[in-house]
């Protein structure tokens, strides 16, 4: 697990743009809609 962090953290330019395309993908397949109750608006 420390080992994967690590190689995460170490190649950000990389895993930042993976992850989000990664998101991205799992939202057009999963169904995002009970994901709408986790988000708690912002007061400002």
């Amino acid at each position: 697990m420390w080992r994967a962090l690590g190689f995460i953290q170490k190649n950000l330019v990389w895993s930042i743009p993976a992850c989000m395309v990664a998101g991205i993908l799992v939202g057009a397949v999963v169904d995002p809609a009970p994901l709408k109750a986790l988000i708690i608006p912002s007061p400002f």
